[in-house]
């Protein structure tokens, strides 16, 4: 992401990040106790990868074959 200059899209996953992983910790910790801190790290960190995946796809989409921005 750095090297398609989306630095912005990384601090909106970031963001992200830091909310889902409050409010998993919360929940799974309700039902599961100390595990449930480890299981909402496992999930948060597959949201933020199927995020990024995603935000490289769309960007990778907009470039042409010489690497320049049809955005």
């Amino acid at each position: 992401m750095n090297a398609l200059k989306r630095n912005s899209v990384l601090m909106y996953i970031s963001g992200i990040n830091v909310v889902l992983n409050i409010v998993l910790n919360w929940v799974f910790m309700r039902y599961a106790g100390v595990a449930g801190i480890a299981l909402s790290t496992s999930v948060v960190y597959l949201v933020s990868c199927l995020l990024v995946y995603g935000s490289i796809s769309v960007a990778m989409r907009g470039l042409d074959a010489q690497g320049n921005s049809n955005l």
